[in-house]
């Protein structure tokens, strides 16, 4: 019963709720103790390690799972004029909404500024994307998919859905339903703190109530 108070809590919707994700937790709980075990160099004489830690140990393997993505996503795109993972989102998200200028583009994919106009001028060239003016703004330019750009990103649909089912390969069902909403959690989180806080001191990013 512990287990499934505990399982429940980590749970958004109810109806979201199996005996997959609580076998899931159940397993994921018993390795804690394991993966926080290690203790890390501090490098200074006096303490010289300091003990592991859940949080650090999932922000570690989040962003080497990150790392694997991408190696995983060259291969995906070895025969495709899209270029990156990065260039994929920015055209996934002009196939959502249509068009949009490059600072939303950027604001969207959490580009650093130069980096996004850079991805998004490639894929100019490339003739995967068009500039063009706002219908009530000439000030304004629009981005949007060019129909050669439309027909590359279609053509990576299956390679990107092969490309999530290795990522996700180990996993049992009921974890993928899991993860897909802690990370969905984690998302809405992080968004808002990078487009609306402006915060010096780390502990700032923190939630309120902590």
């Amino acid at each position: 019963m512990t287990h499934l108070e505990a399982y429940e809590q980590t749970v958004g919707e109810k109806d979201q709720l199996s005996v997959e994700g609580l076998l899931a937790h159940i397993h994921a709980g018993s390795d804690v103790d394991e993966l926080t075990s290690d203790w890390i160099e501090t490098g200074n004489k006096n303490e010289s390690y300091l003990p592991n830690n859940v949080e650090r140990v999932i922000a570690q393997h989040l962003l080497i799972t990150y790392r694997y993505i991408k190696f995983y996503g060259k291969i995906a795109l070895l025969h495709s004029p899209i270029r990156s993972l990065e260039e994929f989102a920015i055209m996934a998200t002009l196939l959502q909404v249509r068009e949009c200028s490059k600072s939303e583009l950027i604001r969207r994919n959490i580009f650093e500024k130069s980096s996004g106009i850079e991805l998004i001028n490639r894929l100019i060239k490339a003739g995967l994307l068009e500039q063009v003016h706002h219908p009530t703004d000439m000030r304004t330019q629009l981005i949007r998919l060019t129909s050669k750009g439309v027909s590359a990103l279609t053509n990576v649909f299956q390679q990107m859905d092969l490309l999530g089912r290795v990522a996700t390969a180990p996993l049992q069902q009921g974890e993928k339903l899991q993860l897909a909403a802690l990370l969905k959690k984690l998302d809405a989180f992080h968004f808002k703190n990078y487009h609306e806080k402006n915060a010096q001191d780390l502990s700032d990013y923190l939630p309120e109530a902590l």
